[in-house]
């Protein structure tokens, strides 16, 4: 079965990859009036495969909407997506305790700090995905640590952030 699926994703991949090649020549054909067909000695094979590119023309040019359409949809989907998240990036920043923010502070400082393994608090951070490591810490006891592109960007759009914080 998988196999069947794989060849057939493959065969409309192809399909629908190449219909995009198919298009101008497919319109010349049918829209391009005749005197210039017949200067560049075509308009035979309009004449004896109308009906065959115009089905070829519909089907390509059919492909190309649904493709549009479908590019539309899932461009509106992320960013209703995004909308989502920076709901949920609010929540989780506006949940940090004093240690946390402590921490996001510090990072935010220096673009990156080392904090044990077995911190909770870096171990929260990093689960709610505010912080990130590398695979490699520093002699496999400390990692060092940096903040998400989404944080910088929401502390910047929020510089009030730390104040009443233990680190003004």
């Amino acid at each position: 079965m998988d196999k069947t699926l794989s060849w057939t994703v493959t065969t409309i991949t192809i399909i629908k990859n190449f219909s995009k090649y198919l298009i101008i020549p497919t319109s010349i054909f049918l829209f391009c009036p005749e005197k210039y067909l017949e200067q560049f000695n075509i308009l035979g094979i309009k004449n004896e495969l109308g009906s065959w590119i115009s089905i070829v023309f519909i089907i390509s040019i059919s492909i190309i909407i649904v493709d549009l359409f479908g590019s539309v949809y899932n461009k509106i989907k992320s960013n209703q997506y995004v909308k989502l998240q920076y709901k949920n990036f609010d929540k989780i920043m506006e949940t940090l305790n004093n240690t946390e923010k402590s921490i996001v502070y510090e990072i935010y400082i220096n673009d990156s700090a080392s904090f044990p393994i077995n911190d909770a608090s870096v171990n929260k951070l990093y689960s709610l995905k505010v912080i990130a490591r590398p695979s490699v810490g520093l002699y496999f006891l400390k990692f060092s640590y940096c903040l998400q592109p989404w944080v910088v960007e929401w502390l910047e759009n929020h510089p009030n952030y730390f104040e009443g914080s233990p680190n003004d």
